[in-house]
């Protein structure tokens, strides 16, 4: 059976990585499809169960973790969970899909340790914090507490990626000052990423 890809999108808050994502499963001319993480924090405005996340207490993602449902979480901030279901990337796979999903730094590391070439890590970032900051401000979703700390985990994230670059584990890093080219780059890079081998040896043979 073929073995589809996974594209682990990874980003500091501010960052685009959700535009960008949604930007990748509209013009990725391979099937692609997202797989939808589990959180333990409360629903933004405009944001679906089961569409955006899957919503749970406490109480139900721990019971998750206990039966082994994540290939991968995290507790990104106290007592806000961030899971990866197993059974969410085996569904997408058995439908003939490459999967995208988007991760804190150290879930994405994970999930690359499990599956090695078959997966990709892309960092997206800004400028510095400052444009983070101002990016979360214009979104309005954010707490001045909340935005504290998410900017206090932007700078950990950032010094992270660094070394995982350094290391290989992360293989691509995507500027995002420009949203349209970095759209154009992070596809692009997907792309050559998802490209079938027939494909590679047929540019390799003209």
């Amino acid at each position: 059976m073929k073995k589809y890809k996974l594209i682990i999108l990874t980003a500091p808050s501010g960052s685009g990585k959700t535009t960008i994502a949604k930007y990748l499963l509209e013009h990725c001319k391979y099937p692609l499809t997202f797989s939808i993480s589990a959180t333990t924090r409360k629903p933004r405005e405009n944001e679906e169960d089961g569409k955006d996340y899957y919503f749970l207490s406490l109480d139900e993602f721990e019971k998750n973790i206990e039966q082994n449902a994540f290939i991968e979480y995290e507790e990104v901030y106290e007592s806000i969970y961030y899971g990866t279901y197993r059974q969410e990337l085996d569904r997408i796979w058995s439908k003939g899909s490459h999967v995208l999903l988007d991760t804190d730094i150290e879930g994405a590391t994970r999930l690359k340790s499990i599956y090695g070439n078959r997966s990709t890590i892309i960092y997206i970032y800004t400028k510095d914090l400052e444009d983070a900051r101002l990016r979360l401000q214009e979104r309005g979703t954010e707490s001045p507490e909340n935005l504290d700390l998410r900017l206090r985990k932007a700078s950990y994230e950032a010094d992270r990626a660094t070394e995982l670059i350094r290391k290989k584990i992360v293989s691509k890093k995507v500027l995002n000052v420009n949203l349209d080219q970095a759209q154009r780059e992070a596809l692009e890079y997907v792309e050559n990423f998802l490209k079938p081998q027939r494909e590679i040896g047929e540019l390799w043979s003209r």
